[in-house]
């Protein structure tokens, strides 16, 4: 599902638009009506509410216009100052979420207008929203969210272009040419994923943290909350997300040697105060993985492994941003050999092999937990080997490509493995291999 972003934000958007402009006749909301709206309140939980904070910044900074971001398990107690002449957008994947659509009741109760963002047709909050959107991601069964993230982010771009439009904010020629550049968004989230391996590298410098940090200013603190959600939700390490200005108040206390911080910084205006921010978590030992665009200058030891993203205007930055944190997460999953989805599969987990569509860059050989690699020749030269905890290799194994050997496993005397190796903590490497 991380790889079939390039087309499900393609397909998100595509219909969307017409003549270059961004076109939202589907719903019946025209540049007039969305003009006439005082407040825009989006309510969501979870990842959806993450895409409503990277929503939240991108209207205001173009169409000037105030926005609530609120959590629907929140919103729905607290009796909102909602009404008539405010817009309520509420953002679902599955378009069931029981919190998300007590909250559309509310508002339409008090007069507001409701506008859906969901993937699911016919769906509970589709039916019962004033106005409905599409995203049109596909079926997404993992339990962590990824591409319905970036299609909603893709959506709320979409809204903010159309608003500051109809609001005279921005020009015709300036809304067009945001909507170009999002239109190129596709081609450059499939360059992102040609660079998996830099966080697979990043996740196996996390890979035995026991509490984690994710730092951000602006869009990349909206981009930081989605990281760390996803970190903890499939490797189960403990993680949080903090407004870098915010470490000095409090959390810069947990910082130590054993906790890695992962910083997002992509806004040119504000990158100097996030990289001051990371020399404070350094000087207190920590080890710091730092994302930016590729035309970044960092001086040498301000972080001590740098991820690059391709460059594109830095207001769309968090959909190509998104990608590489999925991607840490994804490895720092397997690296720890926990299973991503037990509703789909068991896993190398407890000595379980996952089907091979699950994991699909685990296809040519799984050494499972507590066997041995026979000795045989194993010659990929373009896929992994994955050797699980525990497990051990033969001697005088041969594996022709990259491996990545788990935590205690054991590679013995004379094994051969030619590419690149990830050796696990506690692993033992035979002499002479």
């Amino acid at each position: 599902e991380i790889h079939e972003q390039p087309t499900a934000v393609k397909t998100t958007i595509t219909p969307r638009i017409n003549e270059g402009m961004p076109d939202f006749s589907e719903c019946g909301l025209d540049d007039e009506k969305l003009a006439s709206y005082n407040n825009i309140y989006i309510v969501a939980c979870g990842t959806a509410m993450h895409a409503g904070m990277v929503g939240k910044y991108v209207i205001e900074k173009l169409a000037r216009t105030r926005v609530t971001v609120d959590m629907a398990s929140e919103f729905r107690y607290r009796d909102p100052i909602v009404g008539k002449g405010d817009l309520v957008i509420l953002i679902s994947q599955s378009g069931e979420t029981a919190d998300t659509r007590e909250a559309l009741l509310i508002s339409r109760k008090k007069g507001a207008d409701t506008l859906a963002f969901v993937n699911v047709k016919g769906s509970s909050i589709a039916r019962e929203a004033d106005m409905v959107m599409y995203t049109h991601a596909g079926p997404e069964i993992s339990v962590a969210s990824t591409k319905a993230f970036t299609v909603q982010i893709s959506m709320m771009y979409m809204f903010a272009f159309k608003l500051a439009y109809a609001k005279k904010v921005i020009t015709e020629e300036e809304c067009r040419e945001y909507v170009h550049k999002l239109t190129q968004i596709p081609q450059l989230i499939e360059k992102t994923l040609t660079h998996d391996d830099e966080a697979q590298y990043a996740a196996s410098r996390i890979m035995n943290a026991e509490s984690l940090l994710y730092i951000g200013r602006g869009l990349d603190y909206a981009l930081s909350m989605e990281g760390s959600l996803k970190l903890k939700e499939i490797s189960y390490i403990h993680s949080e997300a903090y407004a870098a200005g915010e470490l000095k108040h409090g959390p810069i206390a947990l910082i130590s040697e054993q906790t890695p911080v992962i910083a997002i910084a992509t806004q040119s205006n504000i990158i100097g105060k996030t990289l001051s921010n990371i020399s404070e978590v350094k000087s207190r030992g920590a080890k710091v993985v730092l994302m930016c665009s590729e035309d970044t200058v960092i001086k040498e030891n301000v972080a001590d492994y740098i991820i690059r993203i391709p460059q594109c205007d830095e207001l769309l930055m968090p959909i190509l941003a998104a990608v590489p944190l999925q991607l840490i997460a994804y490895y720092t999953a397997i690296l720890r050999l926990f299973n991503l989805d037990e509703t789909i599969a068991s896993g190398i987990f407890d000595g379980v092999t996952y089907p091979w569509e699950v994991l699909p860059k685990i296809k040519d050989y799984i050494i499972e937990l507590g066997n041995t690699l026979p000795t045989e020749e194993y010659d990929h030269p373009s896929e992994n080997i994955w050797i699980a905890k525990s497990a051990s290799v033969a001697p005088t194994a041969y594996i022709n490509g990259p491996c990545i050997i788990g935590r205690n496993a054991e590679v013995r005397h004379c094994a051969f493995i030619r590419g690149n190796a990830i050796v696990g903590e506690g692993a033992v490497v035979g002499n002479s291999t």
